[in-house]
C-alpha cells in the first residue's frame, strides 16, 4: 500500500512535467510561427497559381513557360497595385501628419469635456504643456511603425 504523502510527491511531480511540457511546446510554437505562417503562405499562393499554370497549359504551353508567364504576369500587377497604392498612401500619411496637432486638440478638448466633474484631472489636462512633451518623437512612431509592419 502506498503512502499518501509519497502519493500526493508523485502527482506534484506528474503535474511539474506536465507543465513543464506544455510551456516547452507553447515556447516551441512561438519560436516556428513564422516559419509555419510562410509555408501555409506558399502552399495558398502555389494553389491560387496552378489553376492558370494549368488553363495555359491546355492551350498547349509547356508548363515551365506557363510558370513563368503566370509569375511575370503576378508581379506585373503587384508593381501596378504598389504603383497605384503608395502614392496615394504618402499623401495620406503626410495629410495625418499636418493635421494631428489639431486632431490631438480635438481630441484633448472632449476629454477637457467628459471630465468636467474632475477639476483636478481637467487642471492636468489643461496645463501649459506642448504637443511634443505629450507626443513620442518622429522617430519611435517610425520605428513602431516598421515593427509593427514587419511583424
Amino acid at each position: 500500500m502506498e503512502n499518501p504523502a509519497e502519493s500526493r510527491s508523485i502527482t506534484g511531480i506528474k503535474l511539474l512535467f506536465v507543465a513543464a511540457f506544455i510551456i516547452i511546446g507553447l515556447w516551441f510554437v512561438h519560436e516556428i510561427i513564422s516559419t509555419l505562417f510562410f509555408f501555409f503562405f506558399a502552399v495558398v499562393l502555389t494553389m491560387v497559381l496552378n489553376a492558370p499554370v494549368m488553363w495555359l497549359m491546355s492551350k498547349r504551353f509547356s508548363r515551365t513557360s506557363a510558370a513563368l508567364i503566370v509569375f511575370f504576369l503576378m508581379l506585373i500587377s503587384l508593381v501596378a497595385i504598389f504603383w497605384l497604392v503608395i502614392p496615394r498612401l504618402l499623401n495620406q500619411v503626410s495629410s495625418l501628419i499636418t493635421n494631428l496637432p489639431s486632431y490631438y486638440l480635438d481630441l484633448k478638448m472632449q476629454v477637457v469635456g467628459l471630465v468636467d466633474e474632475y477639476p483636478a484631472l481637467q487642471k492636468k489636462l489643461l496645463d501649459n504643456s506642448s504637443l511634443s512633451d505629450s507626443m513620442p518623437s518622429t522617430r519611435r512612431i517610425v520605428i513602431g511603425a516598421g515593427r509593427f509592419s514587419l511583424s
